[in-house]
Formats: C-alpha cells, structure tokens, sequence
C-alpha cells in the first residue's frame, strides 16, 4: 500500500455548501459538507498520473459535459480507537489572501478555488480523497439576479421606475438647527 499524497487542483465550483452547518444527504442519512469542482484537460491527466482516474466524473448534463470531481465530509466519524462518533471540523476555507473566508459570503457556482486534498490509497484499487482546505481566488456569489432588469420597452416600465425611485434613500433633511436664527425676538 503507497503512502497518502497530498496535492492541489483549481477549478470552478459548483453546488457548494461548506459555509456553516453541514447538509442532509438524505442518500447517507447523515450530514455533510460537500462541492463539485470543474477541472481542465491537464488536470485530468495529472490526477490521472496520480491513480485516481476513477473518482474523476463526467455528465453531459452536468457542468457542460466538464470533467469534476465530487468532495464531501461527513459532520461524524468513528474514532479507530474507541468507535464512538467524533465532530469533524468543517472544511478550511481561505480568502485569496490566507485569511479565513467571511460566512456570510455564499460560495455561487463558477467561484474559482484551489481545492488541496488528501490521495489515500487503501489497496487492492480502493482510493479515498479527502478535502483538506479551499482557496477562494475568483468570488461568484451566491444567488444572483433571478431576472434582468425590466427595459424602457416594456408596458410595466415606468411602475419599474416608480418602485425603483420609492426604494431609494430620500435626501436627508436639513439640520434644523443651522437654519434658526441665532437671535429670537420677544
């Protein structure tokens, strides 16, 4: 059996929930983290090299037909020792900068990442791959516009215009104050 090997890909995310608590895969009734990442052509070939050609996937209806790989992580593992189940941390995300990333920034789909991970090859062709940590380099956020904006052709322009005027902050009143004459008369 080969020794782990630790090595990192970038790539553009994709159904990523590894910000807060982990979600219910109701497949493994337990919770996890879990993320696609979009890989390139070379990519394939270097992982390839590496011996895990098995967990690279591929859907035509999926990520446009790109070659990904799929990481998740459990909220529990069993401890070897004692066999009691035991919190994994949740997923090591950084800012391009090292810092840790802001939670309140969801991750959208096509953010750009370095996705570090863990090669563990348990023999007779049984590889695991096992996220260490995620370099946010290129931010989408989560959730977008659901709509375009409405265009001056449109019959509900103008209610547009209006509901866009009666949204924005107002002018700010004057200071009174400034506007009192200092001497009052009596």
């Amino acid at each position: 059996m080969s020794k782990p090997t630790v090595t990192t890909v970038r790539g553009k995310l994709s159904y990523a929930k590894v910000l807060g608590e982990p979600v219910y895969n109701k497949f493994k009734k337990a919770n996890e983290w879990k993320f696609d990442v979009e890989i390139d052509k070379d990519t394939v070939k270097e992982l390839t090299g590496l011996g895990i050609k098995t967990k690279i996937k591929m859907k035509s209806d999926y990520l446009d037909g790109n070659p990904y790989l799929s990481f998740s992580q459990n909220e529990f593992r069993k401890d070897r020792n004692t066999g009691s189940d035991v919190r994994n941390d949740p997923i090591d995300i950084k800012d391009i900068l090292g810092k840790p990333w802001d939670g309140n920034k969801l991750l959208g789909n096509g953010t750009v990442a370095d996705v570090k991970f863990k090669i563990n090859p348990y023999g007779d062709g049984l590889i695991g791959i096992y996220v260490q940590s995620v370099r946010i380099l290129d931010h989408v956020p989560y959730g977008g516009k659901q709509f375009e904006d409405i265009d001056e052709s449109d019959p509900y322009y103008q209610a547009a215009q209006a509901a866009k005027a009666a949204a924005a902050p107002s002018e700010p009143i004057p200071d009174e104050k400034e506007e009192l004459d200092d001497e009052i008369p009596f």
